[in-house]
């Protein structure tokens, strides 16, 4: 089974358009881009606004968050699977890793399961930790890591 790896976006962006791997600037994105990066498996952000987006796709910043009672949910995870099937042409079972908070990795894996009824297998391997400790658990993961710098 394919594994893809989707990560979160970040809050602090950079004030100008950039590909989006290079548009969040914290800490965590970094943690979690250094990770997928290294897995040598596809990657992909999941953004508030822009749903699935590969890590070349130049965006503006913008500030936009999604909440658990949002009324976006429903819609921004139709958008979420349209995105990748297109992103990685196919709908095929799949094993996603996931590297999201709850907000976002909760509707994104109710919908694949209970709406389009895909029998992918869900990862979440940091979701029980706080920031602090996800940043240690990627740390370990990459004896190497070293934060990714890119200039502002």
């Amino acid at each position: 089974m394919n594994r893809i790896i989707l990560i979160g976006c970040g809050k602090t962006k950079r004030a100008h358009a950039a590909k989006a791997k290079e548009l969040y600037t914290g800490n965590l994105f970094a943690a979690r881009r250094a990770y997928a990066e290294a897995s040598g498996q596809p990657w992909f952000i999941i953004s508030a606004l822009h749903a699935a987006i590969s890590p070349e796709q130049v965006i503006e910043p913008y500030d936009v968050t999604l909440t658990r009672h949002s009324p976006r949910l429903y819609g921004w995870s139709c958008s979420v699977w349209n995105n990748l099937f297109r992103l990685l042409n196919t709908t095929q079972p799949m094993q996603f890793e996931l590297h999201l908070g709850a907000v976002y990795a909760e509707p994104i894996i109710k919908h694949a399961r209970e709406v389009c009824r895909y029998d992918h297998e869900f990862l979440q391997p940091v979701a029980h930790l706080g920031i602090g400790q996800q940043l240690a658990w990627y740390r370990q993961q990459m004896p190497d890591f070293v934060t990714i710098q890119t200039p502002l």
